[in-house]
């Protein structure tokens, strides 16, 4: 069976819902758990493209409820780290109306706990806000906008399941099912994927509870783009971005250097915990460089190793922070230009003040 042959089967089952297990409902069992999930893996080398690094221990599921038939059933695809339950982190989500006229490609939350005596639990409703305004937060801080994704979700059950689902959802594309393609669902499907790789993203380091997650490697490649060692990617931002801009600031940098009687300008970044050194006043000075494509620069990452530099020798280096850099995605590889150059010479780090976002914590012998 086709991809499309199976998802409106299963809309031309959906209003024969009913909690116990009819024919119908077990065929419809069939189709989430089995056909449904087997169609979605032969897309496995788009869908994995789209989820990027989290591609590694992607996973999909579907279910039409535990023991009773649920009126709302779902075919999920996630990361195993970041939501290893369905109750646990956030994760691409297909959902159907109750009445099979429509078909929603999601970005979810899980939106139960399991209690103490092993049942399942509603977040309360205030955690879903926080939980999804956090999501669509995040995507609008990358993209500037939700790519489409923002049809009301409206399962239309009756039961607290479906109206749970709705709560838990971050954002939302509807397919009708009479205008339905496989073509555009796969589309849409693929699009949500690289949504969630960029939640994922944000997740990883820091921006969501997962803060102790993070290692130090990861940070230092998010905070030092052009460290050898950098491979990972950061909150709303690829690797290759995040180099982009770091290249422009760089260029912005070395520019305003030498328009400020600094000469012999060596780049340092690919080796040691400052970017530049150069010559001014007949002494060396030690330069670091952030760039930004936010308007302010008020906040900035630093290694560790970075921190002890500047603290060591305060009031003997510079810091250099460029913002508001342009960032174009239009072409295949991300091109940064501009920028807003802000210095101070003979920085002192500990007029700053400095908040630990993650420790590397090491058992004691």
């Amino acid at each position: 069976m086709s991809t499309t042959d199976i998802i409106k089967e299963i809309c031309e089952l959906q209003p024969k819902w009913t909690s116990v297990n009819t024919p119908e409902m077990k065929r419809r069992g069939e189709l989430i758990r089995k056909d449904l999930v087997q169609s979605l893996r032969s897309q496995e080398a788009e869908f994995k493209k789209a989820l990027g690094k989290y591609s590694s221990d992607w996973g999909i599921e579907g279910s039409d409820g535990i023991g009773r038939k649920g009126q709302a059933p779902w075919v999920r695809i996630f990361s195993e780290s970041m939501s290893p339950l369905p109750t646990e982190g956030y994760y691409m989500v297909i959902h159907f109306s109750a009445d099979g006229s429509a078909v929603f490609v999601t970005i979810g939350h899980g939106s139960n706990n399991w209690s103490s005596d092993g049942s399942l639990v509603p977040f309360d409703d205030k955690d879903l806000d926080q939980i999804t305004e956090r999501g669509r937060k995040i995507l609008m801080n990358y993209y500037g906008s939700l790519n489409g994704f923002i049809d009301p979700i409206s399962l239309g059950g009756k039961l607290k399941g479906p109206r749970t689902y709705e709560k838990a959802t971050v954002v939302s594309k509807k397919i009708s099912i009479n205008e339905f393609s496989e073509e555009l669902f796969i589309s849409a499907v693929t699009k949500a994927l690289e949504m969630l790789a960029v939640i994922y993203d944000a997740v990883a380091l820091g921006v969501d509870e997962n803060a102790a997650s993070i290692s130090q490697t990861e940070i230092d490649s998010i905070i030092n783009p052009l460290s050898r060692r950098s491979t990972g990617q950061g909150y709303g931002l690829s690797a290759a971005e995040r180099r982009a801009i770091e290249l422009c600031a760089m260029d912005q940098a070395s520019q305003w250097l030498s328009e400020n009687k600094f000469s012999e300008i060596k780049d340092c970044s690919k080796n040691k915990p400052y970017d530049f050194t150069a010559l001014r006043d007949g002494k060396t000075w030690k330069i670091e460089v952030k760039g930004t494509t936010a308007e302010k620069g008020d906040v900035i990452l630093m290694t560790a190793n970075e921190v002890k530099l500047h603290r060591s020798e305060s009031g003997s280096t510079v810091i250099i922070i460029v913002t508001a850099i342009k960032l174009d995605r239009s072409e295949k590889e991300p091109q940064a230009a501009g920028g807003i150059v802000w210095a101070e010479v003979g920085w002192r780090i500990d007029d700053w003040i400095q908040d630990p976002i993650s420790f590397r914590i090491l058992r004691k012998n």
